[in-house]
Order: C-alpha cells, then sequence, then structure tokens
C-alpha cells in the first residue's frame, strides 16, 4: 500500500492592531451601531474598491467613513472607488499619497 502525502497551504493574513478584520485588502474597524470605518489596505494595491457594506459573524456592518490616516504616504494606490455610505473621511487620510 502507498502513501500519499497532501500539500496544503494556507494563507494567514495578521491583523494590525488599528484593525479588526480584513475584507478584500481592506482593513476594517467596527464601530457602534453596526458600522465600520476603513483602517487602511493590508497589501500594496493600485485600485482600491471599498465595498458599502460587510458581513461578519452573522451581522452586516456597514462602511461608513474612513479613518484618520488610513492611507497616509501610501505610494501604491492609484484610484480609491468610494461607496455612498461614506459619511465622514478622517484628517490626512490620503495626505501625502504619491498618485
Amino acid at each position: 500500500m502507498q502513501s500519499s502525502k497532501i500539500n496544503k497551504q494556507i494563507a494567514i493574513e495578521m491583523i494590525p492592531d488599528n484593525a479588526d478584520l480584513i475584507r478584500d485588502e481592506v482593513l476594517l474597524k467596527i464601530l457602534s451601531d453596526n458600522t465600520v470605518e476603513v483602517a487602511g489596505v493590508s497589501q500594496n494595491t493600485s485600485n482600491l474598491n471599498i465595498p458599502e457594506s460587510i458581513s461578519f459573524k452573522g451581522s452586516t456592518y456597514h462602511v461608513t467613513s474612513i479613518g484618520k490616516a488610513a492611507f497616509h504616504k501610501n505610494s501604491t494606490i492609484e484610484s480609491v472607488e468610494l461607496p455612498t455610505s461614506i459619511t465622514s473621511i478622517g484628517k490626512i487620510a490620503f495626505g501625502d499619497c504619491k498618485n
């Protein structure tokens, strides 16, 4: 009888202290009242599409704000598509972005 090995690769993405979860490279911080704030990006990406809402642990959260310095000094983002649910953008959220 031959034995076969199964190799699986599992990608684990560490969540930084300023975020609670990651969805499609977007770092999100859970706020009160089923809302979340964009805290940044987890990987270098040139085109970012921020969702209007996300599902997490059986609840739906609406993306309502871009956090303070969320993309500060980001040198790779060229475009960001914001949903209509965004009601506030923090100070220097896009400050010193190269593109």
